[in-house]
């Protein structure tokens, strides 16, 4: 006697088919579809809709593919988009009837996002600590072990039919590390340790891109700068107390190379600040040694040797990173600056590259991608465990779509009304709360009261001002994306003219380069 085997299909949900039963022969009929909602109150207008006798509520929120044949596109919550992966579990026989999941039986349903790069599927794989996507090696249906698995709820529809469906995450804050060397469109495999080094350290000394209408207009580096405003600070009546600010920046970048031998070199730290004769173990002894001796032939201008200088920052650490100090107090003095001197960078580089561990740190890059070589789609799992034929049911994929970024020139934007003061006369504003509290140091403030104006004439009042004349003037709409271009080109300039007071645009960015095509690790 034969037995017949259970077989079951994912099929588009009973209330999104054909009322002339004919869409069955299209592919869609047995993908997960997608449905778009635009309000926040999403998962209420999608069970109203699925409840509803009437068929057409729920298609209007099928999504399908767009007539220009560019790819689907889906946009982030911020934007006002939510979207759901909808189908149906259907056993194989006619009609199509809803299979049961038993989970007294501990089976389970649940989707899987997929990514595609190139034709080739990928999926997120690992634990919360670390995750990555992982290629299927064109095995689709497969369901990798501790593969992220994404919730499927269920709910019935106006038709008696089971519908199952899960919120679709179009955004994540989640990263992964793609290994440097699966990296394209580069000569040879990126090493953050070295553009650490060179943001950190390096380019300070080296790059002259600041230019200063005060004793020269030729390009300057940060450190030269600081030294021609110390030049000025000179030929005041009261010259400042204290070190210098070019002192003070060479001391810091110095505690900068430091904290860079401690976080990827820290054998090669104890030895500058407890025995710079130690030997090395291990098989890259001889580089590290070769560091030390590197570090040894470097001399400042006054002829301090470098890794003498960084021996004193190193046991003076604690007392460096305190608040409000004076690195005069602390014994250094001029032959601590880093202006002139014999220091070679391209050198430098090369030895401590040499000296680094052989195998490169991966690059943290974002879980989901928004460009157009990217696109992704969902699959819906049924799994039996204690089932030996047919354990797990993988559905086809879904339409395949990509994800646009927040600031993506397509995106829909979310209606922000801020009502500004209408009553603008100092007595007016005067009435409105203060609740936003910025807490000052004296530090900061003595550094603020450097900032000298007109401060004080603003103070006036205009009885111009005090006459509303009621009604509304004008209702101005501004993009967000130019505000926020606007506001970052404003913050470099700020950055820049604040430097003056701080000095503080050699601690102020590292910028890694990193192709814009790679491959997943």
């Amino acid at each position: 006697m034969a037995v017949l085997h259970e077989t079951f299909d994912w099929l588009k949900p009973s209330l999104l088919r054909n009322d002339d039963g004919k869409d069955f022969r299209q592919p869609e009929f047995f993908q997960p579809q997608l449905l778009k909602f635009e309000t926040d109150e999403f998962m209420e207008n999608f069970l109203a809709a699925a409840s509803s006798p009437n068929g057409n509520v729920i298609k209007s929120f099928a999504l399908a593919l767009p007539e220009s044949g560019e790819q689907l596109k889906l946009f982030q919550p911020g934007h006002g988009n939510f979207y759901l992966v909808c189908a149906s579990l259907c056993c194989r026989i006619p009609g199509f009837p809803d299979r049961k999941v038993k989970s007294s039986d501990k089976e389970s349903v649940f989707f899987v996002l997929r990514k595609f790069i190139g034709g080739a599927e990928y999926a997120w794989v690992g634990d919360d600590s670390k995750k990555t996507w992982q290629p299927l090696n064109g095995n689709p249906q497969d369901i990798l072990e501790k593969e992220e698995r994404l919730p499927l709820m269920s709910t019935v529809g106006s038709d008696g039919h089971t519908l199952l469906f899960g919120y679709l995450p179009v955004a994540s804050r989640e990263t992964y590390a793609v290994s440097p060397e699966k990296l394209v469109a580069r000569t040879e495999p990126t090493d953050i340790r070295m553009e650490e080094l060179q943001a950190r350290f390096i380019h300070p000394l080296t790059e002259r891109k600041i230019s200063l209408s005060i004793g020269t207009g030729t390009p300057l580096t940060i450190l030269e700068a600081a030294q021609n405003a110390d030049a000025v600070d000179a030929l005041k009546p009261e010259p400042p107390q204290g070190a210098s600010r070019a002192l003070t920046l060479s001391i810091c970048l110095l505690l900068e190379l430091w904290e860079f031998f401690e976080k990827y070199l820290p054998d090669v730290a104890i030895s500058l600040r407890d025995n710079l004769t130690a030997p090395f173990q291990g098989d890259q002894a001889q580089d590290k040694s070769a560091l030390i001796t590197f570090l040894h032939e470097q001399k400042l201008q006054s002829g301090l040797r470098l890794d003498n200088a960084l021996q004193q920052i190193a046991r003076n650490y604690k007392a460096l990173n305190q608040p409000d100090i004076d690195v005069i107090q602390l014994g250094f003095n001029a032959e601590y600056s880093l202006i002139g001197g014999t220091l070679n960078s391209v050198d430098m580089e090369n030895v401590v590259k040499k000296a680094l561990d052989k195998n490169l740190p991966g690059i943290e890059v974002p879980k989901i991608e928004t460009g157009s070589e990217v696109s992704y789609s969902v699959r819906c799992v049924y799994e039996r465990p204690h089932c030996e034929l047919s354990a797990r049911i993988v559905s086809q994929p879904s339409l395949k779509f990509q994800l646009a970024s927040f600031f993506d020139p397509d995106a829909p934007v979310r209606p922000v009304r801020i009502t500004l003061p209408t009553d603008v006369s100092i007595a007016g504003l005067r009435r409105y709360k203060k609740s936003v509290t910025f807490l000052i140091s004296s530090s900061l403030q003595k550094k603020i009261d450097q900032i000298t104006g007109n401060e004080k004439s603003l103070l006036t009042d205009d009885p111009k001002l005090a006459d509303e004349g009621g009604g509304l003037a004008f209702m101005c709409s501004f993009s967000f994306h130019i505000i926020f271009i606007v506001a970052f080109f404003l913050l470099l300039i700020f950055m820049i003219i604040l430097n003056f007071v701080f000095w503080w645009i050699a601690f102020f960015k590292i910028c890694l380069s990193i192709p814009k095509k790679f491959l997943s690790g």
